[in-house]
């Protein structure tokens, strides 16, 4: 089963708009990356998560695919790690 590169499908209403772009920006110039964003389950339930992309080349240079890894924190809970679009303004 093919899932977009940038996991639209995990996003929902606290998943930054920052933290899209960059990962998509990240995905447009086939660059590694990592992004900290906040990510949803299935049954709705958020995380927090260091998202980090890797463009996988061919012998003649060009991406063939992507490997993408989350790393959900070890305490997930957005109450106690602070969400980015949650984070008081400065």
């Amino acid at each position: 089963m093919k899932r977009p590169a940038a996991c639209d499908f995990l996003y929902g209403p606290l998943t930054s708009v920052e933290s899209i772009t960059s990962l998509r920006d990240s995905l447009e110039i086939n660059a590694e990356h990592l992004v900290h964003i906040t990510l949803y389950r299935k049954d709705g339930s958020r995380f927090n998560a260091d998202c980090v992309t890797s463009p996988v080349r061919s012998d003649s240079g060009s991406v063939v695919f992507y490997i993408v890894t989350l790393q959900p924190h070890l305490d997930s809970s957005c109450e106690q790690i602070p969400c980015s679009a949650e984070a008081p303004e400065s």
